[in-house]
């Protein structure tokens, strides 16, 4: 948790920095640290889709297999 804690204040602050220089939206998405930081929570991101998926195919099989036992 402290790590994605970590990412988000490091996408604040990296954002914040390429406010305060008027840069453009493209300029910031190239920024260096703003680049990771997005990275880090889109990587972020996939693997707590692939835990959601994951679980809802464990409950689609339990689900499943009951109904075969009926």
């Amino acid at each position: 948790m402290a790590s994605k804690d970590h990412t988000i204040a490091e996408l604040r602050r990296a954002y914040r920095d390429c406010a305060l220089v008027n840069m453009t939206f493209d300029q910031a998405m190239n920024h260096k640290t703003l680049a990771i930081a997005i990275r880090l929570k889109a990587d972020s991101n996939r693997r707590r889709a692939a835990r959601e998926a994951q679980k809802q195919l464990r409950f689609d099989a339990k689900r499943a297999q009951a109904n075969d036992t009926d």
